[in-house]
């Protein structure tokens, strides 16, 4: 896990830690636990015991795996000791990680397109304050969709003319020939063309 980590709902983690002994003497029996806490309470504990850790070597840990069951921000701690650590005050690591869900909305908003997307362009293509949405797809014709606001989208790809079919891998907006208007650059495989 890393700082701020955005989980979706009822994804099954594995929390794994890398222990690194920093020292050159060997160390026995090595305690490394995980604890996961929401709101102050537990909900969430595991521990391993690495019986050997060679100087300078470094062991990853991985823990049972665990589901979150509420949205919300959820604290995991983990903590490294053993016998003869003489300081124990670098031996913990608290990470934060959100757990959130999303809800499906691409139909309602107009974007629900099903073929091989590969790129995707954000540009205010029509100048009217909204990002504008291009989609590169690889097997059907790209589309551009006219940001409409309110959360709706128009394709009109055909419309503006770059609505193109063909292995397409990604799409750019900027301003290509410093004249003030948005360009669109399209890159494709076609052995031929590697752009539009």
């Amino acid at each position: 896990m890393r700082d701020r980590n955005l989980v979706l709902s009822g994804t099954e983690l594995r929390p794994e830690a890398r222990i690194r002994n920093l020292g050159l003497q060997e160390e026995r029996d090595v305690s490394v636990s995980c604890a996961i806490e929401r709101s102050g309470m537990a909900v969430y504990e595991d521990e391993h015991t690495l019986e050997f850790l060679a100087g300078e070597e470094t062991a990853a840990v991985t823990f049972r795996a665990w589901t979150p069951q509420e949205m919300g921000t959820y604290l995991c701690t983990f903590e490294v000791g053993h016998e003869d650590d003489q300081n124990r005050s670098n031996n913990t690591r608290t990470v934060s990680l959100m757990v959130a869900a999303f809800t499906e909305v691409a139909a309602l908003a107009g974007v629900d397109d099903n073929t091989s997307g590969c790129g995707v362009a954000f540009g205010d293509y029509d100048g009217d304050g909204d990002p504008d949405l291009y989609l590169a797809n690889q097997t059907g014709p790209n589309v551009l969709y006219r940001n409409d606001g309110e959360g709706s989208f128009s394709d009109v790809g055909s419309l503006a003319g770059v609505n193109h079919s063909g292995r397409n891998r990604g799409a750019l907006f900027g301003d290509y020939d410093n004249d003030g208007f948005l360009d669109l650059y399209v890159v494709n495989a076609d052995v031929r063309k590697h752009g539009r």
